[in-house]
């Protein structure tokens, strides 16, 4: 499997619906490396949520994209190797969307904290489902500028359809918008996104385009699974999201990313 990179989504994905990683993955993932091939992690996640779940992978030091493409951390040097955060009429959209929407709980992600603006309970059990470095906030004044790498709004999906209507209508080129969950939509600077950073680290590990692949199951992933030379998704994902994959895998709950690295491996012989 030399010359291979494989990037597996983390959520409904590497792992099941019941966020824990099936054993027949750990394996397969072991074995993949083990035969030369380099395997690692796309998620919306940000650095310290997303170590949870790398730790338990043998990925020896592998870099890894968190914040659904905004950054490449290295988690052998504890940094990263590249960030894209929302640009300064980005974040003054977010301010704009807020005031406008003020029932909405609002998200921004830094490189190292997330602050909480009218926090109730979505934001309280997403920060608090992983105990997440998180500050509450009565304002933006109290939010670092310069470093928003994505920002969450929770809210009901009326509301939500509301604000995305309002950020893309005066954010086209500039932000980047779609949802995560049916209480969630999520904005990324506009040139942010999975594949982009997918490429981007094929390119410093020296992997050709058609020895590129990756698996997911949500919206989010969209830019990642077309951006590759080869696709997946998995069995629970929407239809849509299935017809622009090459190869549709088992459910998430069954082990998908191992039902992937396998078709890899016949593909490749």
């Amino acid at each position: 499997m030399n010359g291979w990179l494989v990037v597996s989504d983390i959520d409904g994905t590497l792992n099941n619906k019941l966020r824990q990683t099936p054993k027949k993955n750990i394996r397969a993932i072991a074995d993949f490396i083990d035969r030369g091939g380099i395997f690692t992690l796309a998620s919306g996640r940000n650095v310290q949520s997303l170590k949870r779940h790398y730790d338990k992978l043998p990925l020896e030091g592998m870099p890894a994209i968190v914040m659904n493409g905004s950054g490449i951390y290295d988690f052998g040097t504890g940094s990263f190797l590249f960030k894209d955060p929302i640009c300064p009429d980005g974040m003054e959209l977010v301010r704009a969307a807020h005031r406008r929407f003020q029932m909405n709980e609002v998200a921004i992600f830094t490189s190292d904290n997330i602050y909480c603006l009218n926090a109730g309970i979505c934001c309280r059990a997403f920060v608090g489902a992983d105990h997440l470095d998180h500050r509450f906030c009565a304002s933006f004044d109290e939010v670092p500028g310069g470093d928003w790498c994505k920002v969450i709004f929770f809210g009901t999906p009326l509301n939500l359809k509301k604000i995305m209507s309002f950020t893309e209508r005066h954010g086209e080129g500039i932000i980047k918008t779609f949802h995560s969950s049916i209480i969630g939509f999520e904005i990324v600077n506009g040139s942010a996104n999975k594949g982009a950073a997918v490429l981007r680290l094929a390119e410093m590990k020296g992997i050709a385009f058609d020895h590129t692949a990756a698996i997911g199951d949500y919206y989010n992933d969209v830019d990642m699974l077309k951006a590759v030379g080869v696709s997946a998704a998995c069995g629970q994902a929407p239809k849509d999201i299935k017809a622009i994959v090459d190869y549709q895998a088992c459910h998430c709950n069954q082990g998908a990313v191992a039902d992937f690295l396998n078709y890899i491996e016949n593909k490749s012989q």
